[in-house]
């Protein structure tokens, strides 16, 4: 093959390339426009990621509240007030204990039976005085547990 040919051939793939390429920087571009589509392709995409949100909604100076969860190897995260604490895991089950004063909450943070499969990558959560909130959509929220001790002993462990 002579170079011509070969330079020929490099040339129209890489015009192929920069052509798939500018589709996909004119998405980029529109989400920024119009978040929605962002969020269309996301929820359309093969990534199963999960996104899940905790955040202290308790009235200042309600003292300090901390997260300790099974798949964090025991480490405790101070909800600070009015900060979400959130992060990105996968689909696997997830069980948190929450600690406010001598109150405890013990609770599924992700559960794929609970969450309807597959269905929501967004897990809201917020702690208020009165017990645990759960949302899809961080706007309406379903009360989910109440601070107590009643399935919660000493040890951290679950009861049932």
């Amino acid at each position: 093959m002579s170079n011509q040919v070969i330079v020929s051939i490099l040339i129209f793939v890489v015009y192929l390339n920069i052509s798939r390429a500018s589709h996909d920087l004119v998405s980029v571009s529109e989400s920024r426009r119009n978040p929605s589509i962002f969020e269309t392709h996301l929820n359309e995409s093969k990534i199963n990621i999960l996104s899940l949100s905790v955040v202290n909604n308790m009235p200042s100076g309600s003292g300090e509240v901390t997260m300790i969860c099974s798949f964090d190897n025991g480490k405790s995260h101070n909800l600070e007030s009015g900060k979400p604490f959130t992060f990105l895991s996968n689909f696997d089950t997830k069980k948190c204990e929450l600690n406010w004063e001598s109150h405890h909450l013990l609770f599924f943070l992700y559960d794929r039976d609970q969450e309807g499969g597959l269905a929501h990558q967004k897990v809201y959560w917020s702690v208020k005085k009165d017990g645990l909130y759960h949302s899809w959509d961080n706007r309406s929220f379903d009360k989910k547990g109440n601070w107590d001790t009643e399935n919660f002993d000493k040890k951290g462990n679950w009861d049932n």
